[in-house]
């Protein structure tokens, strides 16, 4: 028998994505939050959004899987309340079999890095989280419903699942010119040109240095502008 996470009974068998295997300080340093900024992200763990949600104005976290979008909820549920069931080990014991070291690359420093991050920072999320929105959705279907208004889309590794298209065929009209949009991958993937965006160099920078600065050299962030119309 599996054991069920939470009220909502989720298995963790289908929690592809327990924490976050980016650095958080460098999506942060990229994505350069600001107290009027909608922002959309990618949800997963829920552990980006999550953290961006004291520095802006709101958050929606879109993703496909309803086990995410649920399993991202309880774990803001949880930390709002500062219940260190947040860090608790028996859900992570549950996932270790299905995806820690496996094709998701989640590994006990990526379990630790969170800790450390949240765990010093609870206070600052207690009037932070009713400020995101948690959409079961496909995101770039979301971000279609927008005329204008984003500032700042975290779009994660979106583009090593065939998602080059959306620098390469997408305005993206729901982001304002001047908006950012931070993506991570190989460091390959991103040194073309684009018809509606430009890499912003200095933040592309400032998110490279406290990513690798973690020991963490398998991601490699770069952070791209809306050019005006």
């Amino acid at each position: 028998m599996v054991e069920k996470i939470g009220e909502v009974g989720i298995d963790p068998r289908n929690v592809k994505y327990p924490c976050t295997n980016e650095s958080v300080p460098a999506v942060l340093a990229g994505i350069d939050p600001h107290r009027e900024d909608v922002v959309v992200s990618i949800c997963g763990s829920g552990d980006v959004p999550i953290a961006l949600s004291p520095y802006v104005k709101k958050v929606y976290a879109v993703d496909n899987s309803r086990c995410q979008i649920n399993y991202a909820r309880e774990q803001a549920t949880l930390l709002a309340a500062q219940d260190d069931l947040f860090f608790r080990d028996s859900l992570v014991g549950n996932l270790n079999p299905f995806c820690l070291g496996g094709v998701h690359d989640i590994g006990t420093s990526d379990l630790i890095n969170r800790k450390d991050y949240f765990s010093s920072r609870m206070n600052d999320f207690g009037d932070a989280l009713h400020k995101i929105e948690f959409v079961e959705a496909d995101i770039l279907d979301f971000l279609g419903d927008f005329n204008g208004g984003l500032h700042k889309i975290y779009f994660s590794n979106a583009m090593a699942f065939g998602g080059e298209g959306i620098l390469e065929s997408f305005s993206l009209p729901g982001l304002n010119p001047g908006g950012l949009i931070y993506l991570s991958g190989s460091i390959t993937y991103y040194d073309r040109k684009y018809p509606h965006f430009v890499k912003d160099s200095r933040l592309t920078r400032r998110a490279q240095e406290v990513q690798w600065g973690k020991g963490c050299p398998r991601w490699h962030p770069k952070v791209f502008k809306k050019k005006a119309a």
